[in-house]
């Protein structure tokens, strides 16, 4: 049954696990987006404690009113009604805050909790059945034991993608009607579509460019577009290649070496501009005067990633590699364009095109009102997945967990 819109909810926000890289950031913060939207809905920001405060502070310290703690008012953006609470989480802090904050429902949550809690689940995708080589053994059964134990608690969870959903009845057998994907929901809030020039003057970028914006894991092919870089400077073309985002691999050292070495030898050092983590306004405002945003990603729990959905919402253009998950975006000619994953050649074929051809962006009301959509189509999701967790029966007996210490990605 939908939720009466009269009736004052409030909804917990298990952010512990989703304070570790740019990507988990802006899907935390558009999730509160989406929830926002429902004027009688209250929501509650739990973050991890000071260090200062972690032994013997009051389980809902600083809640309630007042401006957010540092860094989280990156997230009150998004809502600036919510309040925010240092907390643990483990199952004895949750059902004290359920108890004492009068919270309804909790998510998102990676961890198996007891089925006395109501919480909606997430999990970002199904990454090792399709590239097992990035995983050691281990990894591989601990996330196994942990989805499997989501999907047995029998509580909804919420992914980014059809796709995403599909691999979870796939591999684990997951009831289609327990998993709500998320619709295609780019956003980005009016005052970040605005242009703001000076924000791009320290990094020198003089000829025009095309820009990356993703972590540097192996999974995302840099490689591909280092290679792609060379192709366009042999074919004549006076562009650059920028790529920003955090330069660690833990799982391979010396991977990013190995890129610089590559831009070395494929003789692009002058040409492809490794720009490391940058902050999140520059990137925008460098995407927004990129020829293109270039995608090369081998797997993605969402459509594009978080890069394209900033590249939609700019009205930027952006080339995106043909895997499966990539296809549910809205493919436009001279808009957004697929290629060959790990082809060089057909990225360069398509970074071709768009060096040729004009294109002009929309307007930042037209953009504004591109995001006011999308937010409204996720908002409706979230709801159905929050419907589903209040009108499961309650029951006290708690699920094993897996004890896994893995994070989204």
């Amino acid at each position: 049954m939908p939720i009466d819109q009269d009736r004052q909810i409030r909804i917990g926000i298990l952010s512990h696990e989703f304070l570790i890289n740019i990507g988990a950031n802006d899907f935390l913060k558009l999730i509160i987006s989406g929830l926002a939207l429902r004027e009688r809905t209250d929501i509650v920001f739990l973050h991890p404690r000071p260090p200062a405060a972690a032994e013997g502070a009051e389980v809902a310290e600083g809640a309630e009113g007042g401006a957010p703690p540092l860094p989280y008012d990156f997230y009150a953006e998004a809502c600036p009604r919510m309040s925010f609470v240092a907390c643990d989480i483990d199952p004895d802090s949750l059902e004290t805050l359920k108890s004492e904050l009068g919270i309804d429902v909790f998510l998102p949550s990676i961890h198996v909790l007891p089925k006395s809690l109501p919480y909606v689940t997430y999990w970002p995708d199904c990454q090792p059945k399709y590239y097992p080589e990035f995983f050691d053994e281990q990894s591989q059964r601990v996330r196994d034991e942990r989805i499997l134990g989501l999907l047995a608690g029998g509580k909804p969870m919420i992914n980014n993608s059809r796709n995403a959903r599909d691999d979870m009845v796939r591999f684990y057998g997951a009831d289609p009607g327990q998993i709500f994907n998320f619709p295609v929901a780019p956003n980005l809030p009016f005052e970040k579509l605005v242009p703001r020039p000076e924000l791009c003057t320290p990094y020198g970028l003089h000829r025009r460019y095309f820009i990356m914006c993703n972590q540097f894991w192996v999974h995302k092919s840099i490689e591909t577009v280092i290679e792609a870089a060379a192709i366009t400077k042999e074919r004549g073309y006076d562009v650059d290649v920028v790529l920003t985002g955090k330069m660690e691999e833990p799982r391979i050292p010396g991977y990013i070496d190995s890129l610089r070495q590559l831009a070395a030898e494929l003789d692009v050092e002058d040409t492809v501009n490794f720009l490391g983590y940058i902050p999140k306004d520059d990137q925008l405002e460098l995407m927004k005067n990129a020829v293109a945003v270039i995608q090369p990603t081998l797997f993605e729990g969402g459509p594009g990633g978080g890069s394209i959905y900033d590249a939609m919402s700019l009205g930027v253009r952006a080339i995106v590699s043909d895997i499966p998950v990539n296809r549910e975006l809205p493919i436009s000619a001279g808009r957004l364009a697929l290629f060959e994953k790990r082809n060089a050649t057909d990225l360069a074929d398509r970074m071709g095109e768009f060096l040729k051809d004009g294109y002009k962006r929309p307007s930042s009301e037209d953009l504004y009102q591109l995001s006011k959509r999308s937010v409204q189509a996720l908002s409706g999701r979230l709801y159905e997945a929050i419907d589903y967790c209040l009108s499961l029966p309650v029951d006290a007996a708690p699920v094993q967990t897996a004890g896994s210490t893995d994070a989204p990605n």
